[in-house]
């Protein structure tokens, strides 16, 4: 069996589809597919063999096993990562996005890498202070997943972003994470009694920020609003739960242009950008 499978397959038989591997392991969704698709030339800093370790561990996989694999496939150029440190942010001050990118640098007598850019994901933010009531649709109230129940708050999540193999255990693997709370785990709920929107917020008390990750709609209900108004809404939630301060991540955001219309629509403005490189290969 080739890692891939045995990384999907191990995935899949723990009900958790890539967007809760994500939340856990901080991996992007792009390169833990990457990853199960055996495209390891596609698996972005630091690397394949260093994500593909951390995901094996997750998954309770032998990662010796599973090594072999990307160093037998991945082009000579990448297929060593460890020896590569790799860090690239964009930082906003008083409104003005200040670009640092600090590119790789080698170790140990490595050479000059050449790289070249993958998909970026922007992050954008906005205060708590000043937030705007939100306003459904009628016949549509909002609900929080301790009220509806884990089967409502599976089956959204299973309506949004299907196809996915999101079970109710998986969900309770998401319980279980520790910043997880039900009552910010926000639903609306249509006259039918389908849940037509989820979205849940991660609220670090410490640093008082809160973030959405995932945020979907069912598809027959989007273009009502139903997305803004929920955001809205999980907002006071978060700010009565002590944020002041709100992110969201929009992966790809220049090419999804609803999504990032969406979050800017109430408030949110970006502040960063992770912008992943791969060395190329045939370089000196």
């Amino acid at each position: 069996m080739q890692a891939g499978q045995a990384l999907r397959e191990a995935r899949l038989a723990r009900g958790l589809d890539l967007y809760e591997v994500k939340r856990v392991t901080k991996i992007s969704v792009p390169a833990l597919r990457a990853m199960e698709e055996d495209r390891w030339d596609d698996v972005p800093a630091p690397g394949a063999e260093a994500l593909l370790e951390i995901y094996a561990q997750f998954l309770g996989l032998d990662e010796r096993s599973l090594l072999a694999e990307p160093r037998r496939t991945q082009r000579p150029a990448i297929a060593s990562s460890r020896g590569i440190l790799l860090a690239i942010g964009f930082a906003a001050v008083v409104g003005l996005i200040i670009g640092l990118v600090v590119v790789g640098v080698a170790i140990a007598g490595l050479t000059v890498a050449f790289w070249r850019h993958t998909r970026p994901a922007p992050g954008s933010e906005r205060d708590l202070d000043d937030v705007e009531r939100p306003v459904l649709p009628d016949g549509f109230r909002f609900r929080t997943a301790d009220e509806a129940g884990p089967q409502a708050a599976v089956q959204a999540h299973l309506d949004a972003w299907a196809p996915s193999a999101y079970t109710i255990e998986g969900y309770e693997g998401v319980r279980r994470t520790p910043p997880y709370r039900g009552d910010l785990h926000v639903l609306v709920e249509a006259p039918d009694g389908t849940m037509a929107a989820s979205a849940i917020m991660w609220l670090d008390e410490a640093n008082g920020t809160a973030e959405f990750e995932p945020v979907g709609t069912h598809p027959d209900h989007r273009r009502r609003g139903l997305g803004r108004a929920m955001l809205l809404h999980g907002m006071h939630l978060a700010r009565a739960a002590g944020a002041r301060h709100m992110t969201v991540a929009c992966l790809g955001a220049p090419g999804h242009p609803a999504a990032r219309g969406l979050y800017y629509s109430v408030g949110f403005r970006m502040f960063s950008r992770d912008v992943p490189l791969i060395r190329t290969a045939g370089r000196p």
